[in-house]
């Protein structure tokens, strides 16, 4: 019998699996990326009672290659907060799911180990911009305000590691970021003893002061509007990022049309380009994205973490 873990590169889906693995420890084959990466399955070799175990990736872009694996004889056990759409029936296939935009894979898979190491599933949940879940979470550990901003800090850090074109624009492939993590069952101590920790939140504080040097090309409500030319600033800058094929988008992902449209229109926004929308606090409810085809478009949440990450919307082809 052979072990799969399979998990998106991000905080959440790092923290995710440490839960597990600090539970039940493996000796498994590690399947990553970094946060674009999210057709992990049809990776994996698995075979007739080998276990994999999936962690944060969308089973609606994974459902083929998922049924594959069960066909074969695995044995799935499937852990995700985004959209699943038709969920295979199989007796192999274990899945807990909740796409309501509230939760993350660090908060499910805490749920399913009954709060054993919470405050794991903390780190994810700030490192995945869902502050309320991460504060349900820490409450009931009673940290100080101070010990609490450092879990929040980490899981930014760690979630900052994971953007990027290719692995060779991130300090750390999410693989050895996962290895460095799951040597420490306590997290103050891996703040305290990794200098990785500290280089990563450098590296995101003077990407986020970067950016914010940058004139707005357009400034709304919503946000405001930027071409950034650099593309490791694009990729990696700010509290919650994410890339997304315009034409295929799903309505609801939180991004500002107004600001979309006139780029558009006045010809800022081109194929070659990408766009970095840096939200404001006052507008958490953003308009619907237009479907233009064929544009690459990077939104940034900053001073609004939990608008464009709450909703979690993924690519879709």
């Amino acid at each position: 019998m052979r072990y799969f873990d399979v998990f998106n590169g991000d905080a959440d889906g790092i923290c995710a699996l440490h839960q597990l693995r600090l539970a039940d420890p493996l000796d498994s084959t590690l399947v990553t990326g970094l946060k674009r990466d999210i057709a992990l399955l049809a990776s994996v070799p698995a075979g007739d009672g080998d276990v994999v175990t999936v962690l944060d990736i969308s089973l609606d872009r994974n459902r083929e290659a998922l049924r594959a694996l069960l066909d074969r004889g695995a044995i799935v056990h499937y852990f995700d907060h985004h959209f699943a759409g038709e969920v295979p029936k199989h007796p192999s296939l274990h899945a807990l799911l909740d796409h309501s935009g509230v939760t993350c894979t660090s908060a499910l898979v805490n749920r399913y180990l009954r709060g054993r190491f919470a405050i794991w599933a903390a780190v994810g949940a700030f490192g995945d911009a869902f502050d309320e879940a991460a504060m349900e979470i820490v409450r009931p550990l009673r940290l100080d305000e101070g010990r609490v901003a450092l879990l929040r800090e980490l899981g930014a850090s760690l979630n900052y590691s994971a953007y990027g074109q290719t692995e060779a624009d991130v300090l750390v492939r999410p693989t050895e970021l996962y290895r460095i993590v799951s040597h420490y069952a306590d997290p103050f101590e891996l703040i305290e003893r990794e200098p990785l920790v500290d280089r990563l939140a450098r590296d995101r504080i003077a990407d986020i002061e970067r950016a914010f040097s940058m004139v707005a090309i357009h400034a709304s409500a919503g946000g405001d509007g930027l071409i950034l030319r650099q593309r490791l600033i694009t990729d990696r800058v700010g509290e919650g990022v994410g890339q997304f094929d315009i034409a295929g988008v799903a309505e609801g992902n939180g991004l500002d049309q107004e600001i979309v449209a006139l780029l558009l229109e006045a010809g800022h926004l081109r194929i070659q380009d990408q766009i970095s929308i840096i939200g404001r606090p006052d507008k958490p409810d953003r308009g619907k994205l237009p479907k233009i085809g064929g544009e690459l478009l990077v939104a940034i949440q900053i001073g609004m973490r939990v608008a464009l990450k709450t909703l979690d919307i993924e690519p879709r082809g």
